[in-house]
């Protein structure tokens, strides 16, 4: 049997804690979706979720990217979407 340290056996769990979450996930959004078809890919979706583990990343920015940023009119355009979003339904 192979010993894992304590640090990656901590990490193994988190990762299937998250795929079991996502799995749940896109279960419930098969049930509540109208579209029969589009359920249908969800629900195949998160069955591929438990035979796969995704693998943390480590994301470098250059100074530009950096530098750069976002601008300050995304956040009120994201917030605009949401209460548009909750307001239509």
């Amino acid at each position: 049997m192979i010993q894992l340290s304590e640090e990656i056996r901590k990490k193994v769990i988190l990762f299937q804690q998250t795929e079991i979450t996502e799995y749940h996930i896109y279960k419930r959004l098969a049930q509540r979706i109208k579209s029969q078809e589009n359920a249908k890919i969800l629900d195949q979706i998160a069955e591929k979720k438990l035979t796969f583990v995704e693998q943390p990343v480590t994301i470098t920015y250059s100074a530009y990217s950096i530098a750069k940023g976002q601008r300050i009119m995304n956040a009120a355009n994201i917030v605009k979407d949401q209460v548009m979003g909750k307001l239509v339904r």
